[in-house]
């Protein structure tokens, strides 16, 4: 597992239809913490969660302050109520699981006493990192939505350099690669003319 979504989903039994349990349907997340109990093992495995993003996070109420182990911050959503609202977290470690597992949340909420989250749902991801939160740009998004058989070289350049630049070890490989190429002397290909002159002439042939 690579990934971690936590959405915040508004409901019409919520104050204001949610997504929180305050009457005017916000919530203040402080921490958000994962643990893995894994059968065999004596102590749960800490989950760092790591590249906070969300839909949406209210002025002085970042989702970053969820995974910065301050719990006077939080993320908060107003004025944006009555709607579904998602956080997105990349494992720092990537969680591999052969034996069974029991994996546990703990939310911090303590503003107040009604500002938690009224409904909720994590769901995890195995994509390779790093994660798309926002999915593919809507001009990768048309091209893929094309038969391949009849996208132009054109929109097969800009699929292959959208993954390149997805990969975070390209700029470095590119880098070492070029270390290794010799800088040309400029005079190389004239001479390289003339030798092939030489090589195919009559009378260096008979003579040699």
């Amino acid at each position: 597992f690579t990934g971690l979504r936590l959405e915040a989903l508004s409901d019409n039994s919520l104050g204001a239809k949610g997504p929180g349990r305050a009457p005017n349907g916000n919530f203040v997340l402080h921490e958000l913490k994962a643990t893995v109990q894994i059968e065999g093992k004596k102590d749960p495995v800490v989950l760092v969660l790591t590249r906070p993003e969300a839909t949406f996070s209210q002025d002085g109420f970042a989702i970053a302050n969820v995974v910065d182990n301050n719990p006077t911050t939080g993320w908060a959503v107003a004025p944006q109520f009555a709607r579904n609202h998602e956080a997105m977290f990349e494992l720092k470690d990537a969680l591999v699981l052969d034996k069974p597992a029991t994996v546990t949340f703990t939310l911090v909420e303590n503003f107040g006493t009604m500002h938690t989250i009224g409904r909720l749902r994590f769901s995890t991801t195995t994509a390779p990192k790093p994660l798309l939160y926002k999915g593919p740009p809507e001009n990768i998004v048309r091209i893929l939505n094309t038969d391949p058989a009849k996208r132009t070289a054109a929109q097969k350049g800009e699929i292959t350099a959208f993954h390149r630049a997805l990969e975070p070890n390209l700029a470095r490989l590119e880098q070492e690669a070029a270390s290794f190429i010799v800088a040309t002397d400029p005079r190389a290909p004239g001479l390289q003319d003339v030798a092939w002159a030489l090589l195919n002439s009559k009378a260096f042939q008979f003579n040699h």
